[in-house]
């Protein structure tokens, strides 16, 4: 994983909806980025009329598991090499015996793995008692578009050492789980924050608050007779579901370092609130005439979907 200290403080404090667009501009760099694509056309352009340019080859190209060439390559750059994802002499196994099987031909999906989508493996501390945790929790951050399209693999501390390395070879000593724990501790005082993350050298360490995400759901939806997400998704069971996942996503997001750099009036690394992106500082509601609409967004920004580093 990405080695950039990154902390986070998610107040998620109710703010007027602003949904002005949010983006710096940077002339000088459009400008130049402009002129490297033009040059480069031109470029290409003489070399093709030269007869020089026979062919567009890529960079590099997917894993084939049935036609292995580089076994001991890393082709999503997730630390697990290409023949150990393809199940190539045998499956990935974590430290306590359990098989994390290749995917066939499919792109990776939760247990299973392929050469062709970064994995990452999280320990995820559920709270005694809690049933607060939803389904599939990490749906944002697995999906292809909006999502970071990488294929996350929740385990338990059993599957992993004390340091949560996943497998006990010397050459795997940066594969580590990272941590997320669910806290039911209620808000108190000043101290109302609802997801916290640092993200530095083997911490890669979160905590979620659901109980006051439910409480804040509750006393919003207690404003009006409606109480729904602009995503449709209405009543308080559902609006709380999302945005544990919105949550859950967001502090993952710092523990990857995908953030924004940090911007002291957003509370750290953060888009604005109302921005429409997982990383935004808080979620926003309105409250008209009886009707509570929540703005709870599952679209990680462009930029944070082309910063991924899982290892």
């Amino acid at each position: 994983m990405k080695r950039r200290k990154n902390t986070s403080e998610n107040d998620n404090i109710q703010e007027e909806l602003n949904m002005k667009t949010f983006a710096e501009e940077e002339e000088d760099m459009k400008n130049t980025k402009t002129f490297i694509n033009w040059s480069g056309k031109v470029f290409a352009a003489l070399l093709l009329s030269c007869g020089l340019l026979l062919a567009a080859a890529p960079a590099w190209s997917a894993v084939d598991c049935s036609a292995l060439t580089e076994p001991g390559g890393d082709f999503d750059e997730d630390g697990i090499r290409n023949g150990e994802e393809c199940g190539v002499p045998s499956p990935f196994t974590l430290i306590n015996g359990d098989e994390v099987p290749y995917c066939g031909n499919g792109t990776g999906t939760v247990g299973c793995l392929h050469p062709n989508k970064a994995d990452v493996f999280i320990i995820l501390n559920e709270a005694p008692g809690s049933v607060l945790i939803p389904d599939d929790p990490f749906a944002m951050v697995s999906q292809v578009n909006d999502g970071l399209d990488i294929t996350v693999h929740v385990i338990d501390k059993s599957q992993a050492n004390a340091d949560r390395t996943i497998i006990n070879r010397p050459d795997y000593s940066k594969v580590r789980a990272a941590q997320i724990t669910e806290s039911l501790i209620p808000a108190a005082g000043k101290d109302t924050k609802i997801g916290t993350a640092q993200q530095e050298m083997f911490v890669d360490k979160a905590t979620v608050y659901t109980q006051r995400i439910v409480d804040r759901v509750n006393s919003a939806c207690d404003e009006g007779s409606t109480c729904k997400d602009i995503s449709g998704v209405s009543g308080r069971e559902g609006l709380i579901d999302l945005y544990i996942k919105n949550i859950l996503a967001h502090e993952l997001g710092h523990i990857l370092s995908i953030t924004p750099e940090s911007n002291r009036r957003f509370g750290g690394h953060h888009w604005k609130a109302g921005e429409g992106f997982v990383m935004d500082q808080n979620i926003i509601y309105t409250s008209k005439k009886g009707k509570v609409t929540f703005y709870i967004t599952s679209q990680y920004a462009a930029e944070s979907q082309d910063s991924v580093e899982v290892q």
